[in-house]
């Protein structure tokens, strides 16, 4: 079958249901939102979004198949003669989720195919695992794992957020504010944390948070750069009043980049400051001084560079989950990976989400982001900086198990490169999915 054949039953498969299914009414908080509020105690509150979960029963399979048609103007990510592309992808999900008196794990899969129009030699797999799971040492002491993995190639609609199953703060993030040509991209995140309560007022804990990024079947102009991140987090934190606390984090990152033989690490000692007007609020404060060395190997196109400064960084997040509604705000100003176009980065975001209900069935999602990637003046890298702002609008509906989605995104990215402009995008895509949660077992 030709792919625009493909691409036609796509969007024939998204349609029927939409235009047959009858409303069922549903419940707020579906399985797929259902992320725990963080710890009271830790000094940075967790970086998701979602509503509240009604959910009772401990013990869950998570089923379902989605399907996603995308649009996107400039798919190879080009400033003059931009190709756009239709494509379609299928994506059948499994989990299952247990909770014990001292356990509380989730292991999820999503695995599919993704079939381009006009670009059918990306035409790929698609991959999703996750593992993430807490347990209780003793009363006042919890060790929590995650790792996810993710293959995938281009822009496919909402289906990019990979990192959902390992949780994260606003300082273990990777660079987000970059878009790539088209490419395949294997990434993978380790987490590994402990929080262990000393006394009622104080507080400690660490984590330890590994990432590599991957890129292959890159397009021959582009040049895009593996990274691998290693990061670990030491902290101390003190209740000051029921509602705030203040402390002192340790952090040290790691950033490999092989293909431009360059390592940078980063030392850092930060102030933070925690607010908890509510139970769903979480607003953090944190500022410090980082020492940054950016080290690079000599080879056959560079020499041996060298730099080492001492500067600032700091960030304020925000983190609200209710019942109708959810949002989160951060800025950022750190060392980051350069998100597969740069080396070592000067990474400065700042992004805010909101979603809320609309109606018995109806949601709706709007988030705006804006980031700076400033190089760490690295041999062999011939951009200094990349701009991207970017607009995200969608609309969803669920009937019961059923569910529809609709969504549009602006994308402008100024990359700085010589004799390169900017690189514009409008991306939309159509979605429509079957979920559903059985519970194992008794209540």
């Amino acid at each position: 079958m030709r792919i625009k054949s493909v691409t036609q039953l796509c969007i024939l498969v998204i349609a029927l249901p939409v235009l047959a299914h009858a409303q069922i009414n549903t419940q707020v908080g579906d399985s797929d939102t259902d992320i725990p509020n963080p710890d009271v105690l830790r000094p940075f509150g967790i970086q998701s979004m979602s509503l509240q979960s009604q959910l009772r029963r401990s013990d869950y399979l998570d089923a379902g198949v989605e399907v996603t048609t995308a649009f996107d103007d400039n798919a190879l990510n080009l400033s003059t003669n931009p190709r756009s592309d239709l494509s379609c992808t299928f994506l059948p999900e499994i989990g299952l989720r247990e909770s014990r008196g001292r356990t509380d794990w989730r292991l999820s899969y999503a695995g599919g195919y993704t079939l381009h129009q006009r670009l059918d030699t990306y035409n790929s797999g698609f991959q999703d695992v996750g593992l993430q799971g807490t347990y209780k040492l003793s009363e006042h002491s919890n060790v929590t794992a995650a790792n996810g993995f993710v293959r995938t190639t281009g822009f496919v609609g909402g289906l990019e957020d990979g990192s959902s199953t390992v949780p994260s703060t606003i300082l273990n993030q990777s660079n987000s504010a970059v878009v790539t040509p088209m490419a395949s991209n294997t990434s993978n995140t380790t987490l590994l944390r402990i929080d262990d309560q000393l006394t009622q007022t104080s507080v400690v804990g660490g984590a330890a948070t590994f990432i590599w990024s991957h890129y292959n079947d890159t397009q021959p102009s582009a040049r895009l750069i593996d990274s691998t991140s290693q990061e670990a987090d030491a902290y101390y934190n003190r209740i000051l009043s029921p509602n705030t606390s203040v402390g002192i984090t340790y952090r040290f990152l790691g950033l490999t980049f092989t293909s431009i033989n360059n390592r940078t690490t980063v030392n850092s000692v930060l102030a933070t400051y925690t607010l908890r007007p509510r139970q769903s609020v979480v607003v953090t404060l944190y500022a410090g001084p980082q020492r940054v060395i950016v080290d690079s190997v000599s080879s056959a196109i560079t020499a041996p560079f060298h730099r080492s400064y001492v500067s600032g960084m700091g960030g304020a997040s925000l983190v609200w989950n209710g019942r109708y509604g959810a949002a989160t705000a951060s800025f950022s100003r750190e060392v980051s990976d350069g998100g597969g176009l740069l080396g070592p980065v000067t990474w400065t975001n700042v992004s805010a989400q909101i979603k809320k209900q609309l109606s018995r069935n109806w949601f709706g999602e709007f988030g705006i982001g804006y980031g700076i990637s400033d190089s760490l003046a690295t041999p062999g890298i011939s951009s200094s900086s990349v701009k991207n702002t970017t607009l995200t609008s969608t609309v969803s509906r669920q009937w019961a198990e059923w569910g529809f989605g609709l969504g549009y995104a602006r994308v402008w990215q100024n990359q700085a490169i010589s004799g390169i402009a900017d690189t514009n995008h409008n991306r939309a895509w159509i979605s429509v999915s079957y979920r559903f949660s059985r519970a194992l077992g008794r209540n």
